[in-house]
């Protein structure tokens, strides 16, 4: 409410004289000046502006739309990213000011449930966000050690405390969500294996080849049968040389770029009721133009067991190389019908043993 000031004049005091006819003058009173009830000069006047000020609007009770964030994109590690234990990564959001209110430096993104990843647990906006404006927020973030499925749930907070989301109902958090594995699968063997070359003695060899061929043959075989009666669930290779004496089949896979911490894994048995099955598995690899060099080899005969391979690759890491499955009659390659199951190449993470740095909020301007 507007207040104006009002100046009221006091009443100048009259006395009236009446004549009579004694000389006794009688003195009328003198009138009583009445108090105004508006305020007096004293009052302090509250000015209305002239003109519709330029600052920015701040939240205010009125206001239902005030804030409102609307989420844009993942610009880093969307939904379901991979990762080793304890690696370090940014998250970056892109948000939205759909709101009538500015977002200024006393806004705040905070953590509200879930896992924090390393996240701060709340840190102020770096710059104001205008109504229509864009925001990318990032946060320096490090993974769990341990294996599983992580999320982390953000909101923001007002300059009054008050945490608004996104969506609707102004109430949903943007998030974080990755997956953390101590190992993952960088080259599958089954699933490229018509992109190798597949050779035996009697030259180059169809792929998938066709099951006892005296050429030596290779096929998947989803569920392979191994000679101690398991039934493997994974995928595998059934391998067969050349049908003559120390026969021989031999897979050469495309060029693979080695990292330290890649590892070999498969499971070798002979097949199911393949009593005489007597072969020689061997990891061969070539690099470049050099000659064909074995790198691991294993002796397997029927007897109902199964041996399970994890060869370290790191001797390699940094160079481009072709491996090549290998499997050598020994002797007679009469029965000899091999299994590679779940052929693969693993990259295997290194635990930190170390507490990480202090992390902190990263943005850029939209």
């Amino acid at each position: 409410m507007t207040a104006i000031a009002t100046n009221t004049a006091t009443p100048t005091p009259t006395t009236t004289y009446t004549p009579t006819n004694t000389a006794t003058k009688t003195s009328i009173p003198t009138n009583t000046p009445t108090v105004s009830s508006t305020p007096t000069a004293t009052a302090t006047a509250t000015l209305t502006p002239s003109s519709t000020p330029t600052r920015i609007p701040l939240p205010t009770a009125t206001s239902v739309d005030c804030d409102r964030a609307i989420f844009v994109d993942d610009i880093t590690v969307p939904d379901g990213s991979l990762f080793g234990p304890g690696e370090t990564f940014i998250k970056t959001w892109r948000l939205r000011n759909d709101g009538d209110c500015a977002w200024t430096t006393d806004y705040h993104v905070v953590f509200v449930d879930g896992e924090r990843m390393g996240a701060p647990l709340s840190f102020a906006l770096p710059r104001i966000v205008a109504p229509g404006q864009t925001i990318d927020i990032g946060i320096r973030m490090r993974t769990p050690i341990e294996s599983g499925s992580y999320r982390g749930n953000f909101k923001l907070q007002n300059d009054a405390g008050i945490l608004f989301g996104t969506g609707k109902s102004k109430n949903d958090p943007f998030w974080l969500e990755i997956k953390v594995q101590q190992s993952i699968t960088t080259f599958d063997f089954v699933d490229s294996y018509c992109a190798a070359e597949w050779l035996s003695g009697s030259g180059t060899l169809p792929c998938p080849g066709r099951d006892g061929s005296v050429r030596g043959f290779v096929r998947r075989i989803n569920n392979p049968g191994l000679e101690d009666g398991t039934i493997y669930t994974s995928p595998g290779l059934l391998t067969s040389p050349q049908g003559v004496e120390n026969g021989y089949i031999m897979g050469i896979y495309p060029l693979y770029r080695v990292r330290k911490g890649d590892h070999f894994q498969s499971i070798v048995s002979c097949e199911a009721d393949a009593q005489d099955c007597f072969v020689v598995f061997r990891l061969d690899y070539r690099n470049g133009s050099d000659a064909i060099q074995t790198f691991w080899a294993f002796v397997e005969q029927y007897e109902e067991m199964y041996y399970q391979a994890d060869i370290d690759l790191s001797s390699f890491a940094g160079q481009d190389v072709n491996f090549i499955l290998s499997v050598l009659a020994v002797g007679s390659a009469d029965g000899d019908r091999a299994i590679w199951g779940a052929p693969q190449i693993v990259h295997k993470f290194d635990t930190p043993t170390t507490t990480p740095n202090p992390l902190f909020p990263l943005f850029k301007d939209r």
